[in-house]
């Protein structure tokens, strides 16, 4: 699949997509050439192509938007154990984290009570100084060995969008692919492509909005970053199968 570079244009049309429900966009590519995308494409079972249902994405942020708002509105003593734990499994089943695969919801959402109660973590991510840091004191959850990293920057990132962008799978694949383009624009050398380094992914994502000329807000970029993120995945996917199929060597 062509790729597209993100656009104010192209952020808001997805965005859209996630507020007022539809099957279909079309997305300018770099030359002005609008490429459709059919969302509720099927694949050869009849199941959804792209796994993405915005009706379903819309309930979701809206759940969503509902149990956080009782975090962020809330005093942290009238704040419970359980607002926590529905929080984090809600954060979980919809944005997909993979806690209920690899790790245990429960542990984490006592971790993160415990943040909120001793640390004073929702001020802090209300009014953040050190992102990085609390990023890191979400992901790092004691007794474990796994960084819930992904799963940090969703949870500041509700609470917060302003300040917090989105790790995941997908930004990570973009940016790389975006990199090129980042460093001519910029005229900067990227000597660091950690991601999974908050500190790094934070400036990393400032060259890629500049370089990209990007004013929406770390929110909507998100949208763009996920949607097209499972298409473009999903898409080179096929292609790669289809070249092998053929007896072509496809590209790395």
């Amino acid at each position: 699949m062509k790729l597209i570079y993100p656009t104010d244009e192209n952020i808001a049309r997805i965005a859209d997509l996630w507020k007022n429900p539809k099957s279909k966009a079309a997305l300018p590519d770099e030359n002005g050439a609008e490429i459709e995308i059919d969302f509720a494409k099927k694949n050869p079972k009849g199941s959804s192509l792209y796994g993405i249902d915005f009706s379903k994405i819309k309930s979701g942020e809206e759940l969503l938007d509902y149990m956080f708002g009782k975090l962020r509105s809330g005093n942290k003593e009238n704040i419970t154990l359980y607002d926590v734990e529905a929080a984090v499994f809600l954060l979980d089943s919809i944005y997909s984290t993979q806690l209920s695969r690899f790790d245990k919801i429960f542990q984490l959402s006592e971790h993160l009570y415990r943040l909120i109660k001793d640390e004073d973590l929702l001020e802090k991510i209300e009014h953040p100084k050190d992102l990085p840091a609390i990023v890191d004191s979400i992901s790092k959850r004691s007794g474990s060995d796994r960084k819930n990293y992904s799963f940090a920057t969703k949870f500041c990132s509700r609470l917060n969008p302003e300040e917090f962008p989105i790790y995941d799978r997908y930004v990570d694949m973009l940016l790389k692919k975006y990199r090129g383009k980042i460093e001519e624009r910029t005229n900067k050398k990227l000597t660091s492509f950690d991601l999974r380094k908050y500190e790094v992914f934070l400036s990393v994502y400032e060259d890629f909005r500049q370089a990209f000329d990007l004013h929406k807000t770390y929110k909507e970029i998100d949208m763009f970053i996920w949607t097209y993120g499972k298409v473009y995945e999903k898409e080179n996917k096929i292609q790669k199968k289809q070249k092998i199929a053929r007896g072509e060597k496809p590209r790395l």
